[in-house]
């Protein structure tokens, strides 16, 4: 479907993780998820959205300057926390 990534087992009985890793390989996720974006609730939508952009931001180097990365940093943290309160 996505031609990156991998599923694993997880140690709950029929629950599944799939894992994808690197720069390129998550980027093949975009369409999917862009296309289905009215199904996703407020905070997952928000974290997505935030997530997409973190990573064009590194993309396109801007990781590089000590300025934006600080930025990145703290987009990051609010990433994680968003998902972090949702479960």
């Amino acid at each position: 479907l996505f031609q990156a990534g991998k599923i694993e087992g997880h140690s709950t009985k029929d629950n599944y993780s799939f894992i994808v890793s690197g720069l390129k390989s998550v980027q093949h996720l975009w369409p999917y998820f862009d296309n289905n974006l009215s199904h996703f609730l407020t905070s997952k939508k928000d974290s997505y959205l935030a997530f997409k952009e973190v990573n064009g931001s590194i993309e396109q180097g801007l990781h590089l300057n000590p300025e934006r990365r600080k930025e990145l940093i703290t987009k990051c943290q609010h990433i994680n926390s968003i998902t972090r309160k949702t479960k």
